[in-house]
Order: structure tokens, then sequence, then C-alpha cells
């Protein structure tokens, strides 16, 4: 019984560590392909302001 208990507990912990590392990638990744995707329109608007 003690056994399954540590593994659940193990487990948890894994899966919450897991959670917060994925989540922290993905807003990462978000937040630089936001930006990038920002600087292409603003981008995109220069030009067709110059023409």
């Amino acid at each position: 019984m003690l056994k399954y208990i540590f593994f659940f507990s193990w487990f948890t912990q894994l899966l919450c560590v897991t959670t917060t590392w994925m989540d922290s990638f993905f807003s990462f990744f978000l937040s630089n392909f936001v930006t990038k995707k920002r600087e292409t329109i603003a981008n995109t608007s220069k030009k067709n302001h110059s023409l």
C-alpha cells in the first residue's frame, strides 16, 4: 500500500513539474511568435504607407 502512495505522490509531482514546464515553454513560444507576427505586420504596413 505504501508503495502505491509513494508512486502516486511521485507521479503527481512529475505531472506538476511537466505542466509547469510546458506552460512556461508555451508562454515563451507564444510571446515570441506574437512578437514576430507584430513585427511582420508593422513592416508590411510601413511598406504599404511608403507606396
